[in-house]
């Protein structure tokens, strides 16, 4: 074999791997648990016929500068929607939103300065300056939404959705685990102004997966036309979700990103089907310090 045949041996050799190689990859991406997406499915049916929940959770969120972490308690009235939040970690924070009081403020307990009740907008960057989300997506079967999204976003051939068996302090769980291999940083020009918060809704992507990749922008900012803005082409990388095998409640989400863990959540307990009280959304409720 001369030289010349023998590079063209080695060429088409490695052009046959590689082609076996990405076959493999591809078959690999198109894997689907149909298990997974039923038992998906029927955790998010429960979830949204229910007219009430009441839970607290362990939340974290990656910000610029350090993580932030919280203990909360959250109350959830559908129809008519009402609201009550509080945390416990540093200042005992306490929000109540009632649709039928005003659908455009919240009450606030900054239990702090200025040592007064507030009336804000639930999405005043004074709120949010240190959550990924607002009150209006504490409800779980938010992130059942997002990842349903990108699920059909991604078919057939950019995702896996898989379901194993687990096991935490003894006890068997459920893990959901979503995968988006092409997940990545896209370039976008802005066509319209728009504030950052809706910018990120039409896109389908936490407002602050922006704000870590765009140094220059915040939540408060307004984007103008022609703005250019990187952008995640999903709301993730990598969701995980861990359910009590019995119950079917939901243990704790987890969200990657390039990074790692972009927020994870917790469920310390949850009640699912609550009725509640007016007493429950009134700022007069001796428990709470309105």
């Amino acid at each position: 074999m001369n030289l010349l045949n023998y590079w063209k041996f080695i060429f088409l050799t490695l052009a046959l791997l590689l082609n076996s190689l990405l076959c493999v990859v591809q078959v690999e991406a198109q894997e689907v648990d149909q298990e997974a997406v039923d038992l998906l499915n029927e955790v998010d049916s429960v979830l949204g016929n229910s007219s009430g929940m009441e839970f607290k959770a362990e939340l974290m969120a990656r910000m610029i500068g350090h993580d932030y972490h919280q203990v909360a308690l959250f109350k959830i009235q559908k129809d008519p929607l009402k609201i009550y939040y509080r945390q416990y970690e540093r200042n005992p924070i306490e929000l109540l939103y009632d649709e039928t009081v005003d659908k455009e403020k919240a009450l606030i307990n900054p239990a702090g300065f200025p040592y007064t009740n507030l009336h804000l907008s639930p999405y005043s960057a004074l709120i949010l300056k240190r959550q990924h989300h607002s009150i209006f997506e504490a409800d779980p079967a938010f992130m059942l939404e997002q990842l349903f999204y990108m699920f059909e976003a991604c078919k057939p051939d950019k995702c896996t959705i898989s379901l194993t068996d687990t096991i935490l302090r003894n006890k068997t769980y459920k893990k959901i685990t979503y995968i988006n291999t092409y997940y990545k940083l896209e370039d976008i020009k802005v066509n319209a102004p728009v504030s950052l918060l809706d910018f990120a809704r039409e896109h389908h992507v936490n407002f602050y997966s922006i704000v870590l990749n765009n140094e220059n922008l915040s939540v408060s900012s307004k984007l103008k036309k022609g703005d250019s803005v990187k952008v995640p082409s999903s709301y993730a990388k990598k969701i995980v979700i861990v359910l009590k095998a019995a119950s079917r409640h939901i243990h704790s989400i987890t969200v990657y990103d390039n990074e790692g863990v972009f927020e994870h959540y917790k469920y310390l307990w949850f009640k699912n089907n609550v009725v509640f009280s007016p007493h429950d959304f009134s700022p007069e409720n001796p428990d709470y310090n309105f």
